[in-house]
Parts: C-alpha cells; sequence; structure tokens
C-alpha cells in the first residue's frame, strides 16, 4: 500500500517564507473567520462548567 501523504519537519520561517512565495495558501474560507466577544466567552463558559469550576463573575 502507497503511503497517501509525507511528514516533512519544517521551521516556522521556512512556513512564512513558503506563504511569502506563494508555494503555500491558506484558503478563503479560513481567512475572514474572527470569533466575537460573545462567542469566546460562550466557550469560556461552557467549558468551565465541563470541568466543574467555579464561575467568577457573570456579566
Amino acid at each position: 500500500m502507497s503511503e497517501k501523504y509525507t511528514v516533512h519537519d519544517y521551521t516556522v520561517k521556512q512556513i512564512l517564507n513558503f506563504i511569502k512565495s506563494d508555494e503555500i495558501a491558506i484558503p478563503e474560507i479560513q481567512r475572514p473567520f474572527v470569533w466575537k466577544g460573545w462567542q469566546v466567552d460562550c466557550v469560556k463558559f461552557s467549558s468551565q462548567i465541563e470541568v466543574e469550576k467555579p464561575l467568577k463573575n457573570l456579566e
């Protein structure tokens, strides 16, 4: 059975150079995605409930 992928070790600098030279690119679908503050708060809230930590404040 042939391998479907190959693993390479690259430094962050090498990856940034690949992006600058257009050898690799960030998919369009991921570029504009930014979580809103309330979405981050919801994730933090649900994470605290899951691990049964006391909630500091509810604003």
